[in-house]
């Protein structure tokens, strides 16, 4: 289950993302950058449970960098296309 935790408009969005093997706090920080460009940010923080704990450290990473790959670029176009 994903709920929407936070949301500060413009400037933040933040999800909490839980299910049986993994918690994530996610938050997107927003920035002007010109007149209509939006710099975007990421923060992510995962929790691994159960037998997932022991492949947090190799699993974490890869998670983040997905995260921050595909999503943090699908909320920039989203930004930007309202605003323009």
């Amino acid at each position: 289950m994903t709920t929407i935790d936070r949301f500060d408009r413009p400037r933040e969005l933040g999800f909490d993302a839980r299910n049986p093997k993994t918690d994530a706090l996610v938050r997107f920080h927003f920035a002007p950058r010109g007149e209509s460009q939006t710099e975007v940010s990421c923060q992510v923080e995962l929790r691994m449970k159960g037998a997932m704990r022991i492949a947090e450290p190799a699993l974490a990473p890869l998670i983040r960098r997905e995260i921050e790959k595909n999503r943090g670029p699908m909320l920039k176009r989203a930004v930007e296309a309202h605003e323009g």
